[in-house]
């Protein structure tokens, strides 16, 4: 999973996420009449990727806090 996004706590600074491994559960709700076109609701649990090891390095994720 790739999130690219803002982190408003450091004054919405771009922000990049990268999760090596996850486990999605089955849809809550897949809803196709409200306020938007359709909506679909996912929970997912982050997974320890055994093929990332070493110093300073995360099994989970990686984090990048960009300048810009």
């Amino acid at each position: 999973i790739i999130f690219a996004g803002k982190n408003f706590a450091r004054a919405g600074k771009p922000l990049s996420v990268d999760i090596f491994r996850a486990k999605f559960s089955p849809a809550k709700d897949l809803s196709f009449i409200g306020e938007s076109f359709a909506e679909l609701a996912l929970t997912a649990s982050v997974l320890s990727d055994d093929t990332k090891a070493g110093v300073d390095i995360s099994s989970f994720c990686k984090i990048e806090m960009l300048e810009g």
